[in-house]
């Protein structure tokens, strides 16, 4: 029953490499509302894979925003946010601003990769196998 009156519920968000997704569940895991949305990427060199964090906020919020009205019911009564992100996927930010000092780095990236390739070949790194 979609928005059981009284009832708590819990939201998971999932900022996969291409959609946004958010389901709400009831307290007997049944999902009474979702949404999802596709993320953009950008490519602004062969190469590299970047997300501009504006950009995924924003989707982030939308996402959450759609799927409590497909639930059809009061925020106050999600108890709990779960959170699934990509691994290896990053942003560095001015630590007194929050801002933002460049797009999210995706795992798709190429652009360390001969620094990276290099790196597991050295002894160093053969040595710390063992």
């Amino acid at each position: 029953m979609l928005g059981d009156c009284g009832g708590s519920f819990i939201a998971a968000l999932d900022v996969g490499t291409t959609t946004v997704r958010c389901q709400i569940f009831n307290s007997s895991a049944d999902t009474v509302g979702a949404a999802q949305k596709q993320i953009r990427l950008h490519y602004p060199h062969p190469g590299w894979v970047e997300m501009k964090p504006d950009e995924i906020f924003a989707d982030i919020l939308q996402v959450i925003r759609n799927a409590v009205e497909t639930a059809k019911i009061p925020y106050a009564q999600i108890k709990s946010l779960g959170i699934s992100t990509q691994r290896a996927t990053f942003v560095t930010w001015k630590k007194d601003t929050g801002e933002c000092l460049h797009n999210f780095i995706t795992w798709k990236d190429l652009r360390a990769r001969e620094f990276l390739n290099a790196l597991n070949a050295s002894w160093r790194m053969i040595v710390s196998r063992f």
